[in-house]
């Protein structure tokens, strides 16, 4: 009999072009040592899923980088498979706040000791989970789970730094299942911009026009106000009408990249002195 366990930590992401390498350490023993050993080519079905037994769904191959033959004493053997940005995105998006259930149908072939050299085949299930820290852990060493990637250009303006700083924490609110206070955290930086392009007193200029004759700076600052108005729902708590506001992930996911995006916007228009 052969048995797995997955490793101390299981679960690994390495970066790769166009996706990340999926590195899961696995255990492999056998009930008792073999007279004959067999080399065993061993693979699997990865699967993931919210809940234990539940729903799982295919995500990809993964294969053990060698040949292994199983011993009484419990080894740990690398399988690798690979997984595209948007796979890493689904999977983010499938485990929401909670932990990730990975399920494997393994699959073992060897030569049988025999004179006729046959080949044998014996398949089994794994299912173990990855807590949610650790998952978040791998998900940063490849940083693919926005779902807009936008360069922040980080100026030698400290106030950029400190803004972008802002965001990423918006982000890690997010990754945790705070939706609240990840719009609570991109307010701020919102609040900077609108100060220093002073887009306040341009939008309520706009707002006694005709909207078809609004210029772009004055459309641009009525959006930036307007939106200000929107994420600032989320510091008051005023009866009736902002302490009944709830966010859920999607909302303070576009408003998280919409401020990310205007801050861009704004280094660009305050380039780094030479």
């Amino acid at each position: 009999m052969i048995t797995f366990q997955p490793g101390r930590h299981a679960l690994r992401l390495r970066p790769a072009v166009g996706g990340a390498l999926v590195e899961l350490s696995l255990a492999v023993s056998r009930n008792s040592e073999s007279k004959e050993p067999r080399p065993m080519q061993i693979s699997a079905t990865m699967r993931v899923s919210r809940v234990s037994h539940s729903n799982s769904r295919p995500l990809c191959k993964i294969e053990a980088n060698n040949v292994i033959t199983p011993h009484q004493q419990a080894t740990e053997h690398i399988f690798v498979g690979f997984i595209s940005d948007a796979q890493v995105r689904a999977v983010e998006e499938l485990r929401l706040t909670g932990r990730l259930w990975i399920t494997l149908d393994l699959n073992a072939i060897w030569v049988s000791p025999n004179p006729d050299a046959s080949l044998n085949q014996r398949t089994s299930q794994l299912n173990f989970d990855v807590p949610s820290g650790e998952w978040i852990e791998e998900l940063e060493r490849v940083d693919a789970a926005t779902h807009v990637e936008l360069l922040i250009p980080i100026t030698d303006n400290t106030k950029h730094a400190k803004a972008a700083h802002r965001i990423r924490t918006a982000r890690d609110h997010l990754r945790q299942g705070e939706n609240g206070a990840a719009v609570g955290e991109i307010r701020k930086p919102l609040d900077r911009i609108r100060r220093e392009t002073r887009t306040r007193p341009v939008a309520q200029a706009a707002l006694n026009k005709d909207r078809l004759i609004r210029d772009q700076d004055e459309r641009w600052a009525v959006f930036i106000e307007a939106l200000f108005d929107l994420l600032s729902g989320e510091a008051h708590d005023d009866p009736g009408t902002t302490e009944h506001f709830t966010w859920t992930r999607a909302e303070a996911a576009v408003l998280t990249a919409t401020v990310a995006g205007l801050l861009a916007r704004q280094a660009e228009a305050q380039p780094p002195a030479i």
